[in-house]
């Protein structure tokens, strides 16, 4: 049964007897803000000890996650609030919770004492470096072998969630190389929109994942798309070193772009020399008269002309050819094509 704070008189504590009776009338204690923080979230920023037990107290979910999957201990310990840390490892926080930067709670916390507690904890749970590394890549993982089961199926791997995020979106937001680089074998699209007109660029670059950048570039993923709020990836990219590479990717896009256009032009005059130097002697007339039938046609004074008709002879004396055709078919005299 939660405590009764309607007793709680000093002034500081106004905002715990508000919510107390808020989630006395039912009110939940895992409401999120558009961030999906929740009250425990910022109990651990603000370093609200009374808020934190009084929520945990109605059943406040201890490891809730926000939009970035950060767990109210991420929050405690990277704030170096070790009274916190102690409340919420007491009750049942996730010390392997991973945020969608692959960090644990210890991995971001800089208070020597809050981090000592942390491992402390942790080495009592008899946690190894190897299961670390496993729940780690447990998403990841986990992911992969669900895309893989929809390839084998035969399905749609860009099949977005209702915010229009595809599976590469999500895994370029969250880093995961080995799922980008099944989606890119499969020739997803890199230039896929969500609802905010984001592509997996965007996402890769809003989270730091350089690798996965550069997996997308190689693709021939747009470097310069622009979302709803006219923004490209390096606009929305807060790290200065992650921003100088993409200008870098896109100066190395734009040379291969102009070495592909110039094979191409080589090859397409080279397939055009190809072509002359193959291309078929114009053939003769059909057929030329041997020398017997040239000396028939002198006797005949029906030499051959020089103009354009068709089978070399002009007009006029095509009777007298026609007679010599004759005779020499009696006498056995060939008339021979210049091509057998």
């Amino acid at each position: 049964m939660p405590p009764n704070y309607n007793s709680v008189d000093d002034d500081g504590d106004d905002d715990v007897m508000l919510v107390a009776k808020l989630l006395q009338k039912g009110v939940t204690p895992d409401a999120t803000n558009m961030d999906g923080l929740t009250a425990l979230h910022q109990c651990c920023i603000d370093d609200n000890a009374e808020m934190l037990n009084l929520l945990l107290d109605y059943g406040a979910n201890v490891n809730a996650q926000d939009s970035e999957r950060w767990t109210p201990l991420h929050a405690a310990a990277t704030c170096g609030h070790l009274n916190l840390v102690k409340i919420l490892i007491a009750r049942g926080a996730n010390l392997l919770a991973v945020n969608a930067d692959g960090n644990m709670p210890y991995d971001i916390c800089d208070d020597e004492e809050a981090l000592d507690y942390i491992e402390a904890e942790m080495s009592k749970r008899g946690v190894t470096q190897e299961l670390i590394d496993e729940t780690r890549a447990a998403t990841e993982t986990q992911m992969l072998h669900d895309l893989q089961d929809i390839a084998l199926q035969g399905g749609d791997l860009e099949i977005p969630d209702p915010q229009g995020a595809t599976p590469l979106h999500i895994a370029s937001a969250n880093g995961y190389t080995r799922v980008v680089e099944f989606l890119l074998e499969h020739h997803t699209s890199t230039d896929a929109v969500d609802n905010d007109l984001w592509t997996p660029v965007h996402a890769a670059a809003c989270w730091g994942h350089l690798e996965v950048l550069e997996m997308l570039a190689q693709s021939g993923a747009d470097l310069n798309a622009k979302n709803k709020n006219d923004e490209t990836p390096s606009d929305i990219c807060e790290d200065p070193e992650i921003r100088e590479r993409i200008e870098q990717l896109k100066t190395e896009q734009e040379s291969k772009r102009l070495a592909e256009a110039q094979r191409k032009r080589v090859r397409r005059s080279q397939s055009n020399n190809t072509r002359s130097v193959n291309k078929r002697p114009r053939l003769q007339p059909p057929f030329t008269l041997s020398d017997n039938s040239q000396r028939k046609m002198h006797s005949f004074n029906c030499e051959p002309s020089q103009t354009n008709d068709s089978i070399g002879i002009s007009r006029t004396n095509i009777k007298k050819l026609r007679c010599l055709f004759k005779t020499s078919v009696e006498k056995g005299i060939a008339l021979v094509p210049p091509y057998r």
